[in-house]
């Protein structure tokens, strides 16, 4: 199909971009507006030397099943691989290995006790009710779970050792935050969808998928959107590329792929409901801190959590050279590190110098070989991080999608309708040019 009607889409992260290539699918003439310099968004890989670091997206499970629809359809399939499932939590100084496909792992570890091992069926059991309302798509269809916090389940129906080795690194990990400000649905979520499962990966990092998409798409950059508006012959862009003057364009259907408060920004017609909601998606500030080694540390896990007892503020630890092929040169190393949201908060505004001694300390505390080598560092700042999903959210959530009207030309996309992932993104970004190209007739 080709009708050539003109779609801009605002954001060029992984939602902007794959709403973008499913509508050039359908036959429209699309472009991708983008404020900064760069596509992907947190789907970033950096170059440091002869080092290569996914700053933020790290791990991608094969429950990523509509990533993978997307990597074939673009084209990009011969550039995954499986990679390792090797996961360690730390408990007593010592890292206790799972293999995250491994079921027998899962039984004859020793991080945990019997009795812990058969509560955690129950858990297993509870989100396994939930199913498909645990959604890529929607996770407010999940609401009737989200009436208290994963810390308030784990002490209603676990025990304390659950708690510290599974809830806290589940928590800590994935959303940057303790179990307390955490809803049991995003503990459900990731039973669901991430423990259990293969991973896959890209010798060449986690931006294969973005570039690649970028490449086959009309994407301006250091092009920032000051509004967009419904008008009763379309959709009202008003927008202006680096160094040249604001401009306004009228096209067929908008797609707006940014974090939800900017979302609100930049969408003055936006309900008042809908914009309260909006505005108080709740972003974890993420600063991550990556170190690259002149030598290669013998730990084989590529992805280590911490618990609160292990360290305060360092939650977690991707090994990369263990993780994805093409990370470090032979015999190097390099390691990614996760922090709780509030030491991210007390490192925002300090010299880069400053936060790598203080990461170096923090990891030195635990494993004083991973980091007695340390040959470079980079510091990476992002605003808005994984969102915080405090109970309760997701019951707003239901309000925000029942309000939303089926007929506006202007559509949303982004994770904050979900559970914060690259997959839920690309999920979000599916759905809305699906109704969009709908709409339009395509």
């Amino acid at each position: 199909m080709d009708n050539k009607q003109p779609i801009i889409v605002v954001g060029a992260g992984i939602a902007g971009l794959t709403a973008a290539f499913r509508l050039q699918q359908q036959g429209f003439a699309v472009r991708v507006l983008e404020a900064s310099n760069d596509v992907g968004g947190r789907m970033a890989t950096l170059s440091m030397g002869d080092f290569r670091v996914d700053l933020a997206v790290a791990i991608f499970p094969d429950s990523y099943q509509c990533l993978l629809k997307l990597i074939d359809d673009a084209g990009l399939a011969d550039q995954i691989a499986p990679t390792s499932d090797l996961a360690g939590v730390v408990r007593d100084g010592r890292v206790r290995h799972t293999r995250g496909s491994s079921k027998l792992d899962a039984i004859t570890t020793d991080l945990l006790s019997w009795g812990s091992k058969v509560l955690m069926i129950r858990a297993m059991l509870d989100a396994s009710r939930a199913g498909d309302r645990l959604s890529w798509e929607n996770l407010s269809l999940a609401a009737e779970f989200d009436g208290e916090s994963a810390a308030d389940y784990c002490r209603r129906k676990l025990n304390d050792e659950l708690y510290e080795y599974v809830v806290g690194p589940v928590c800590r990990v994935f959303c940057m935050a303790p179990p307390e400000q955490v809803s049991a649905v995003n503990l459900f979520f990731v039973l669901r969808h991430f423990v259990g499962r293969s991973f896959f990966n890209s010798a060449t990092g986690v931006d294969f998928l973005p570039r690649g998409l970028a490449r086959q798409l009309d994407v301006s950059l250091e092009s920032t959107v000051k509004t967009v508006r419904e008008t009763a012959s379309g959709v009202e862009v008003v927008w202006s590329k680096a160094g040249e003057a604001e401009r306004t364009d009228t096209v067929a259907g908008c797609v707006i792929a940014l974090p939800a408060p900017q979302m609100a920004e930049v969408y003055p017609q936006l309900d008042p409901l809908r914009r309260e909601l909006a505005n108080g998606v709740t972003y974890a500030t993420a600063v991550g801190v990556h170190l690259g080694l002149t030598k290669r540390p013998d730990e084989p896990a590529s992805v280590m959590q911490i618990p609160r007892s292990e360290h305060p503020d360092l939650v977690g630890m991707v090994i990369e050279h263990n993780k994805a092929p093409g990370r470090a040169p032979a015999g190097k190393g390099l390691i990614s590190t996760v922090w709780l949201d509030s030491w991210n908060k007390r490192q925002w505004g300090r010299e880069d110098k400053h936060i790598v001694d203080d990461a170096i300390a923090g990891v030195h505390s635990l494993f004083p070989a991973l980091v007695a080598n340390v040959e470079c560092a980079h510091v990476q700042r992002w605003r808005f991080g994984p969102d915080i999903p405090h109970p309760g959210v997701h019951r707003a959530m239901t309000r925000f999608q029942a309000v939303a009207d089926p007929k506006s030309r202007i559509k949303l996309a982004g994770d904050y309708m979900s559970s914060a992932s690259t997959n839920a993104s690309a999920t979000s970004a599916e759905k809305a040019a699906r109704e969009l190209g709908a709409l339009l007739g395509a």
